[in-house]
């Protein structure tokens, strides 16, 4: 049910974080054959070390090249999710786990979760993976901490960034909330459909390639459930948006940045190419009040607003 409503909605990838827990290979077969069948690929945690595993890696590696081995056949399975936040001592251990990756399953990469210095982790993974969700009830929140780890990041020059977009309510971190749908109401609030595209508009803006909602199983979790179709439908558009951008995400032309003038909070104008002519452009505010102008080269062509509040 769950793979073709994904499928059904035009996402064809995810992170999973209980692969570990397919023991067997009934199981596994008939998980990663339903993948593929419903055409969504799939990243595994099955070697994510943490905690107290991180410093068995080494009497673990028999282990892990066992799973490797029931996993290196399996088309859904196109990569890795090793780590979730982990300290720079994680390095090493997950290095030595990226290369025996890269050696038993040539073309499936690792990815990690990182939201703490980009420079230290490059050697722990082929794609560089992080999260922000700016969304929340705080007064001073902006998208300002989601672009400058986004750029300090691109600035490292990894192969590539695959990054999770918010699509979750704070109120789910709040004990209790779960249970107690006016707890739930008071302790976050929702992400309108503009809000949850914005963010994944900054990833856009800064060279993301791959794009993680975080998460699918928070917009299904919700004590108050008339809350959960406009959820979905928010992510759906925000995927098709991105759909809609693939030839100019993928193109591997320069993003370029478009002078402006801000006469409030920081603002940034970035503009995309297919690489065939067509040009796309990103405005979005860095705080929480914005008014900005610019003016778009003539080469550009006739561009309209096609979503949040710019106008012509």
């Amino acid at each position: 049910e769950h793979l073709k409503k994904l499928h059904d909605a035009g996402f064809n990838a995810m992170i999973d974080y209980g692969t570990y827990t397919l023991t067997t290979k009934e199981t596994r077969d008939l998980y990663y054959g339903l993948c593929e069948k419903y055409g969504v690929f799939v990243l595994p945690d099955d070697f994510k070390a943490c905690g107290p595993a991180i410093n068995r890696v080494d009497e673990d590696m028999a282990r892990y090249r066992t799973i490797a081995e029931d996993l290196a056949g399996r088309k859904a399975v196109i990569g890795f999710y090793n780590m979730d936040e982990g300290a720079e001592s994680y390095v090493a251990p997950l290095t030595k786990l990226r290369r025996m990756i890269n050696e038993l399953m040539p073309g499936k990469m690792v990815n990690i979760c990182n939201i703490m210095r980009p420079a230290p982790y490059l050697p722990a993974a082929d794609i560089q993976g992080g999260d922000s969700y700016p969304v929340s009830s705080q007064p001073t929140a902006s998208l300002n901490v989601t672009d400058s780890r986004l750029r300090e990041m691109r600035a490292c020059a990894p192969a590539a960034i695959w990054y999770a977009p918010q699509a979750y309510n704070w109120a789910g971190m709040k004990r209790g909330a779960m249970n107690d749908p006016e707890l739930y109401r008071k302790s976050g609030r929702e992400p309108t459909e503009n809000e949850t595209l914005a963010v994944a508009l900054v990833n856009v803006a800064n060279g993301v390639t791959g794009f993680f909602f975080y998460s699918y199983y928070d917009v299904f979790r919700c004590p108050i459930k008339e809350w959960i179709p406009q959820r979905w439908a928010n992510v759906c558009a925000a995927g098709r948006v991105l759909r809609d951008l693939e030839p100019f995400i993928m193109s591997g032309e320069p993003i370029v940045e478009i002078e402006h003038t801000d006469r409030k909070d920081r603002t940034r104008v970035v503009a995309l190419s297919d690489g065939k002519g067509a040009r796309r452009v990103i405005v979005y505010g860095l705080g929480r009040d914005h008014d900005a102008s610019f003016t778009l080269p003539a080469d550009f062509g006739k561009l309209k607003p096609r979503c949040g509040i710019a106008t012509e």
